[in-house]
């Protein structure tokens, strides 16, 4: 649930992809799409969207998000994204790029050691890392520059279109 300055929910995420290896998880079922919400912030109105862990492992969730208009996608997490075992800081790289595919600001929360790895993060439109986390229990904060992400969806409009966020 993503809730607003004021304390009032603004958007609703069921996971939609369940991780059929983990229990209790695998009884759950599934949420049915992706969602966008603009947000009152500091900087005026923002389109947010979120996926939930697992979510992020597929390209459709930030395409959906993406072509619906969300310009920052906010991600909870529960994994090893910077010292898993078989595939390193892979899930690290995945976000970056799918940020610059989609060109949309992507914001990963997870859980710090010893549950996880930590190294929460955050990536801006073009896949740079702008806030990244170490293992322990923290805040991180994370500054998205919005009109930098539309300028790049206005001057690079190629890539988004290929997001299809826009009709012909």
């Amino acid at each position: 649930m993503l809730i607003d300055p004021t304390g009032c929910s603004v958007l609703h995420h069921r996971k939609v992809h369940i991780c059929d290896f983990d229990s209790p998880e695998c009884y759950l079922s599934p949420g049915d799409g992706f969602s966008v919400s603009k947000i009152d912030t500091a900087a005026g109105p923002v389109a947010v969207g979120l996926m939930i862990c697992m979510d992020r492992e597929y390209p459709e969730a930030a395409r959906s998000l993406s072509r619906q208009g969300a310009e920052i996608v906010l991600a909870p997490n529960c994994c090893e994204l910077a010292t898993d075992r078989e595939v390193a800081d892979v899930r690290i790289a995945q976000m970056r790029g799918r940020a610059f595919e989609m060109v949309i600001g992507i914001a990963v929360a997870n859980y710090p050691a010893p549950r996880c790895d930590g190294h929460s993060f955050a990536v801006d439109q073009v896949g740079a890392i702008i806030a990244m986390a170490d293992k322990s229990p923290g805040l991180t904060i994370a500054e998205f520059d919005v009109a930098a992400i539309r300028t790049t969806r206005v001057e690079e409009r190629f890539r988004w279109d290929l997001a299809g966020a826009h009709a012909r």
